[in-house]
């Protein structure tokens, strides 16, 4: 998964004719319906919904007698966020243009839209359900949240792709480490019907 995070960060940005071709046909500009509609998508992965969400989870956790998933889920969740801010001051990567449909104040890449809402929704995924399908709506969720970032004219394509990148490999070293296994694949751990099993 390294090189989908690697090549976006040399290949993408400003200066890369395909990030700028997929922004401009991505952005929704004065379409209003549907810059509504993927506001909405993309508060859903706003750091104050996650920060939440996550929270809620682990304090449910606790509650069933699983602290061990309880702090696996936060220090996962909050590791990849401070590690996101980290990369935006090191790298440092300009948003596309002036037009953005949202407010922003950081560096464009890695998008912590996308990789934010990845590793929350996909660890909430595996950790309180288990199943393949609770993953596959994680993975669509966090898809769409994505999308929205270039859609609202404040991300490269490429600074979502480097996001969901980073996120998915620390939430398979997470879970990959909670079972015990370093060649977890994350999908094939899950269960139909009931949440993985406490160790």
């Amino acid at each position: 998964m390294a090189v989908f995070w690697l090549t976006p960060l040399l290949l993408g940005g400003p200066r890369s004719a395909l990030d700028r071709s997929v922004l401009a046909a991505l952005r929704a500009g004065d379409h209003l319906a549907l810059v509504q509609g993927f506001l909405f998508i993309t508060h859903l992965g706003s750091w104050v919904t996650l920060s939440v969400l996550s929270s809620g989870a682990a304090a449910w956790l606790a509650l069933k007698q699983r602290v061990r998933d309880a702090l696996i889920l936060l220090v996962t969740v909050w590791g990849v966020r401070v590690a996101v801010e980290l990369q935006k001051l090191w790298i440092d990567r300009a948003r596309p243009g002036d037009e953005h449909l949202v407010d922003v104040h950081s560096a464009s890449f890695p998008s912590g839209h996308a990789a934010n809402s990845l590793v929350t929704y996909l660890m909430m995924a595996a950790l309180l359900f288990g199943t393949r399908t609770s993953v596959v709506i994680a993975l669509m969720l966090s898809f769409l949240i994505g999308l929205s970032r270039p859609i609202l004219g404040v991300h490269w394509l490429s600074d979502v792709i480097a996001g969901w990148a980073f996120a998915f490999c620390c939430a398979i070293l997470a879970l990959s480490m909670r079972s015990g296994r370093s060649d977890g694949i994350l999908v094939s751990r899950m269960r139909t019907g009931n949440p993985p099993e406490v160790r």
